[in-house]
């Protein structure tokens, strides 16, 4: 029988701690007790590596830096595709429904029309406006700083409906279709 032993020593700098691990023993993690991070036994990869066999280390950890410097945005920008498909296709789908309806209930053009307004109407506040935070009136941003007054435009003049209260743009919550 063949009685090898591995000594696997502590990577902290300047300790000689080390574990004595018998043949064909399986690898494991081990933290010394002078605080250096956790070690895989088998490779000496820190921190130790749960879900993956000592080979796979390296590889994963490439792809995860290749994602960390350009992967993510990529994603980001699909994922940002896929949701602007979606809100067109939900935006047809939408729009087809009320045709259909038009139809069978006997709506006027005009009101197809009007309604198709007022619709392009809410989706313009969701993308450009927030709400006050005291009356819940769409308020629009249209230049200046972010201090908004409900009702007034950038310092003063052309009032509008609003209660007349200071808040701050950034924290206001987004208007909602």
């Amino acid at each position: 029988a063949d009685s090898q032993v591995t000594v696997f020593r502590c990577p902290g700098a300047g300790c000689g701690a080390a574990v004595v691990l018998g043949a064909g023993e399986a690898r494991r993690r081990w933290s010394c007790s002078c605080g250096a991070p956790p070690a895989c036994t088998g490779c000496g990869a820190s921190p130790y590596h749960y879900h993956a066999r000592c080979e796979e280390v390296q590889p994963l950890r490439a792809r995860w830096l290749a994602w960390l410097q350009g992967g993510r945005e990529a994603y980001k920008g699909l994922e940002r595709r896929a949701v602007r498909e979606a809100t067109a296709q939900q935006k047809a789908l939408r729009e087809a429904d009320f045709q259909r309806l038009a139809v069978e209930t006997g709506f006027s053009i005009q009101a197809m029309a009007r309604h198709s307004e007022l619709a392009n109407d809410e989706e313009w506040k969701a993308a450009n406006c927030r709400l006050c935070p005291r009356c819940r009136s769409a308020v629009e941003k249209t230049n200046g700083c972010n201090t908004i007054v409900c009702g007034q435009n950038a310092h003063g003049g052309n009032r509008q409906p609003g209660c007349g209260h200071r808040f701050n743009w950034k924290d206001a919550k987004p208007y909602r279709a």
